[in-house]
């Protein structure tokens, strides 16, 4: 059969180092597309998912509703859904080293969360998927080692991406553009910037 694209992907690196900007970054890029070719972006924070746990279910119920919002835009716009799930750890962490309560609510949001990524596109029918609709999940976390393992196999987040901490021409380029937006009269000189690089270990 024809190829499919990835239900989504693991966008880790080091805290600090710029994943949920660069996530923020594509969903800004996504919301400036024509109306013919913009799709819809979700970010959720996980932690906000955590926190609605007063209720038993609760946590739950929110999740199965954000996917189930954005597989209904993609299906009916034909043109996709993204999910960004941030700190993706907080909710489907590996087993193991938490309390007994704390424990049971992230187990049932990880069974949750697992069950949403088997169940994405299938609903749709074949027609659909070649029209380009569909959702893609991009989830967010400092260190892939603390996800529960079933998280990572195929078929769920099919992609991984690791964001490594910038090397002194990359936070010389980053200095750069951030500068380059700052309105001043007094132009910081190129060597001046790599000197800020090399000390710009952070």
């Amino acid at each position: 059969g024809p190829l499919q694209p990835p239900k989504g992907a693991l966008l880790f690196g080091p805290a600090g180092v710029g994943k949920s900007l660069m996530a923020a970054q594509i969903a800004n890029d996504l919301s400036f597309m024509s109306c013919n070719e913009r799709i819809h972006v979700r970010i959720v924070n996980c932690a906000d998912i955590i926190s609605s746990t007063a209720i038993v279910g609760e946590a739950e119920k929110l999740l199965s509703d954000i996917f189930d919002k954005a597989e209904k835009s993609a299906t009916s716009s034909g043109r996709g859904s993204l999910i960004i799930l941030d700190d993706v750890h907080l909710i489907c962490s590996r087993r193991g080293g938490m309390g007994a309560a704390s424990r049971s609510t992230v187990d049932q949001l990880a069974g949750t969360l697992l069950a949403l990524l088997d169940g994405i596109g299938t609903s749709h029918t074949d027609s659909s998927k070649t029209c380009g609709g569909g959702l893609i999940v991009l989830a967010i976390t400092t260190d892939p080692s603390m996800l529960d393992p079933a998280l990572r196999r195929p078929g769920r987040l099919d992609v991984e991406i690791e964001v490594s901490v910038p090397d002194d021409k990359a936070r010389s380029d980053i200095l750069k553009f951030h500068l380059s937006h700052l309105m001043t009269e007094q132009r910081i000189s190129e060597m001046d910037i790599n000197a800020l690089a090399r000390l710009a270990k952070g």
